[in-house]
């Protein structure tokens, strides 16, 4: 059975990239693959755009034998950066009318992210098999919790190599980002 690790991922606009875990469950014996394929969602006002927002991908994501997870990588655009890149900046005046509405759009974008499609015969796909990508607008109250979450998670992570005696030590005590609430 193949799913997504998780039904919903955040991601800043200024990232370059999302990254979506996919998992292989209920075994890992043998070849198994399925499509994944990223897509507009429909009938929502804040909807990402292809090719504005982000890359389209379309691709078959094979499981080797014994291997349980994959990490697909799906390319976010920053329109705006792209063109300073390329030298096509526009006019002043055209440029501060695009930042006046960028700024007033400064919302969250969402696109969705789907497996199918799945070989050989008998594989399954679990019913969570849409993962919807939220790109959060930067300097948001959002992006903050965000932003803590990931110091949260790479603490974690951290920790998961530290023995029980050095995790006991570190949290005794307090760093100066960090107070009485944590």
């Amino acid at each position: 059975m193949i799913c997504f690790d998780s039904r919903k991922v955040s991601v800043r606009k200024m990232d370059k990239a999302v990254y979506i875990q996919l998992v292989r469950k209920n075994g890992s014996a043998g070849d198994i693959s399925c499509s994944f394929t990223t897509n507009v969602v429909e009938d929502v006002n804040n909807q990402a755009e292809e090719y504005k927002d982000f890359l389209p991908k379309e691709e078959r994501v094979t499981f080797k034998h014994q291997e349980t997870e994959k990490l697909m990588k799906v390319e976010l655009l920053d329109i705006q950066e792209k063109n300073m890149k390329e030298g096509t900046s526009k006019g002043e005046e055209e440029l501060n009318a695009s930042k006046e509405k960028s700024e007033e759009e400064a919302h969250l974008l969402v696109f969705q992210v789907k497996i199918d499609r799945p070989s050989p015969a008998g594989v399954q796909i679990n019913k969570q098999n849409i993962c919807f990508v939220e790109i959060i607008p930067d300097d948001t109250e959002l992006n903050k919790e965000m932003e803590a979450e990931y110091k949260m998670l790479n603490y974690l992570i951290e920790s998961r190599n530290m023995s029980w005696a050095k995790q006991f030590k570190v949290a005794l005590i307090l760093g100066p980002s960090l107070d009485a609430e944590g």
